[in-house]
């Protein structure tokens, strides 16, 4: 794993796992006992070839807790909204109308690269994630602004 940097092209042998809070309905996909079979080194971005097009907020707000869509992956145009309490602060993909959270186990430090944007419209690659059984969130994987310049989240990256 030391090898590994941000932009190597991987190639992976796990398990898919599908973890379910609390057994009641879908959750979060996950690879189990996952290794490295290959790695292919150099500067690659993610491939996009796979996901599933764009979602609204709307649609995604109201995606069927019982159906297991946690291996998509979707754009989304939004507002990135934020609001902070003395207990916590969570984020929101916001059309106006309709808000989707934004996954986090601490969204004060998880998300802080996603707080910079608050108040910004941009586009998002998010993936449906229900790990407490109560609803799909959003796990944002990327942002793209409006030059589209793309910023990889540091919840899923790191470098």
């Amino acid at each position: 794993m030391a090898t590994l940097q941000i932009g190597n092209e991987v190639i992976l042998s796990a398990t898919r796992g599908l973890n379910t809070g609390s057994g009641k309905t879908v959750g979060q996909t996950c690879l189990k006992s996952a290794t490295v079979a290959v790695n292919n080194y150099g500067s690659h971005n993610y491939p996009t070839a796979a996901f599933k097009g764009e979602i609204s907020v709307a649609e995604f707000t109201k995606l069927d807790v019982a159906t297991d869509y946690t291996t998509n992956v979707y754009t989304m145009k939004a507002t990135i909204k934020v609001e902070v309490t003395n207990n916590s602060t969570n984020v929101y993909l916001s059309d106006g109308t309709n808000e989707a959270i934004v996954y986090a186990g601490n969204g004060k430090t998880q998300l802080a690269w996603l707080i910079a944007m608050k108040d910004q419209q941009v586009t998002v690659e998010v993936a449906p994630c229900n790990w407490n059984s109560k609803g799909y969130k959003a796990a944002v994987l990327a942002v793209i602004n409006s030059d589209g310049t793309k910023t990889l989240s540091t919840l899923n990256f790191a470098n």
